[in-house]
């Protein structure tokens, strides 16, 4: 099920909404869609016959929704999963949309294993952080689309190995896991590493990555944790 959260201005309502197949398996393309209001202070059941792309294939690896644009998106692939499209869930309309992907080098393997997911900006841009296993390494990109479903907007801030640049900027071992959860406006991401601690990192073009600051829960003794992160804005509105 995929979940998301945002605020649709027209009505001046919070939704929550939950996305569930009709049919679980690949190829379905009947959604059930549960919306909250916290206006209303009550759930609806939309029942929608037509996922916006051919098959119902979402990468989220939380599930999650990224909001942009008062509209919730999700990174869909195609069943031979070569091809990404970007779905939006409109909060004001209720309804889905397809928001185009990049365009990526023509000159790449079409085999080449490639991962995306959107990923939340301080800002409201629309991004994607995509991963690529090329010559037998891991490669992390960020796109951003300035200019909101203009596909010809998309730009790449960076690019850099994930396997090797930022382990030897934190000094990680070979079992050290580590996932994005923000990117700033200034261009900095914000990446969860062990679920232990947040570390901000500095990204230029070309240039490899720096650290800029790293903060980790304090571990009580006997105790296991795990370690979460989100991306709000400040408000004196209550949702209460």
């Amino acid at each position: 099920m995929l979940v998301g959260f945002g605020y649709a201005s027209s009505t001046d309502d919070y939704k929550l909404v939950l996305v569930s197949p009709v049919k679980d398996f690949g190829y379905a393309v009947d959604v059930n869609i549960f919306i909250f209001s916290m206006r209303a202070n009550s759930w609806k059941l939309k029942k929608v016959s037509l996922w916006p792309s051919g098959s119902y294939r979402p990468y989220a690896p939380t599930h999650h929704g990224t909001l942009s644009n008062e509209a919730i998106h999700w990174v869909n692939r195609d069943h031979n999963y070569k091809e990404f499209d970007v779905c939006a869930f409109d909060l004001e309309k209720e309804e889905f949309r397809k928001v185009p992907a990049p365009r990526f080098n023509q000159n790449d393997n079409p085999h080449v294993n490639r991962k995306m997911q959107t990923i939340d900006h301080s800002g409201g841009c629309l991004c994607l952080w995509s991963e690529t296993f090329q010559k037998r390494c891991w490669y992390s990109e960020l796109w951003m689309m300035r200019d909101y479903g203009v596909r010809n907007s998309w730009m790449k801030p960076f690019k850099f190995r994930r396997d090797v640049d930022i382990r030897n900027v934190l000094d990680l071992d070979a079992l050290s896991f580590w996932e994005p959860c923000l990117v700033i406006e200034s261009g900095a991401i914000v990446i969860k590493v062990d679920n232990k601690e947040l570390v901000r990192i500095e990204c230029h073009k070309k240039k490899k990555p720096v650290c800029s600051g790293r903060y980790r829960l304090q571990e009580a003794p006997g105790c296991k944790h795990l370690l979460g992160a989100t991306s709000y804005d400040e408000t004196l509105v209550s949702l209460s």
